[in-house]
């Protein structure tokens, strides 16, 4: 196999879960409209960051192999860089509270734990600049997240809710 071979099956393997994670995500977006979560800018930016944290780690790396020109630190970094971004992109598109007018239910994903809240059940929203609090009795579900989008809608969902409750 020659090096440009190994290069494209190599680029291709580590850009995989990166193009998963990414499909997955704009699956969700188009299934769940109604969520709160990262602003998909911020995922488009992790996304291509690893692109070319992939060249830079393949392309000095097989160098250093085939002809030891280049520097072993700099691929190194590249290869933390990627991994990095990688490990972001999936936090990232975990973070998220989907609801829906439909349902009287909530998921709430964040610090990789799911929780299935009943509307009914959030005694207040906290939202401030950095944190999206949810209360549930004298639990607290936070997303920690200042990139969230969605996070007012939310708030004023869970607000006329609760008026509609207390009308009836």
């Amino acid at each position: 196999m020659s090096s440009k071979e190994l290069f494209f099956v190599l680029y291709i393997a580590m850009a995989l879960p990166n193009i998963i994670t990414m499909l997955l995500d704009v699956y969700d977006r188009v299934k769940n409209k109604q969520a709160v979560r990262v602003s998909v800018a911020l995922m488009v930016v992790c996304f291509l960051g690893t692109f070319v944290a992939i060249f830079g780690f393949l392309t000095n790396g097989l160098a250093y192999v085939f002809r030891g020109d280049t520097e072993l630190w700099f691929i190194s970094m590249m290869l933390v860089c990627y991994i990095g971004l990688t490990i972001a992109l999936i936090l990232l598109h975990g973070e998220r509270v989907v609801y829906s007018d439909e349902s009287n239910r909530i998921l709430f994903v964040a610090r990789c734990k799911k929780h299935k809240v009943s509307l009914s059940d959030i005694d207040r929203i906290n939202l401030s600049s950095e944190y999206l609090d949810i209360y549930i009795g004298k639990e607290r579900l936070r997303c920690d997240n200042i990139f969230l989008v969605g996070d007012f809608e939310f708030e004023r969902f869970v607000k006329e809710y609760q008026k509609k409750m207390m009308n009836r």
